[in-house]
């Protein structure tokens, strides 16, 4: 049984049990956040969405597509503070927090930098 599907060798047809289907999409939407890896929950609450309107559940396909929005919703308002498009390179600049690559600093001198 791979998600929901039993098959009957004799008549040579596939029984698709929804509620297995369903439970399987729904588990793999779950197993992901809307803090952490949002993109891939929603692309498992939209496969998740497609199978209930394939199959005419109009009600719970909207559910999906109201968790897609809240989801969406949860990362956007964490995005600025999470995750930045500019790469993190503390050495680029003097203004770093001191760990420089080039025999500067804590990462490249044995010099005593506390005066205690």
């Amino acid at each position: 049984k791979i998600l929901g599907s039993q098959g009957s060798h004799l008549l040579g047809n596939v029984v698709t049990h929804g509620e297995v289907v369903e439970e399987a999409f729904l588990a793999a939407a779950d197993a992901f956040q809307p803090t952490e890896l949002p993109l891939h929950r929603v692309a498992w609450l939209r496969k998740l969405a497609e199978f209930h309107s394939s199959r005419s559940r109009f009600a719970e396909e909207g559910t999906c597509r109201f968790l897609i929005h809240k989801t969406l919703r949860q990362a956007a308002h964490l995005h600025e503070n999470l995750w930045s498009s500019i790469p993190f390179w503390p050495w680029a600049n003097d203004s770093s927090d001191g760990v420089h690559l080039n025999g500067e600093g804590p990462a490249g001198s044995t010099s005593v930098y506390f005066d205690g």
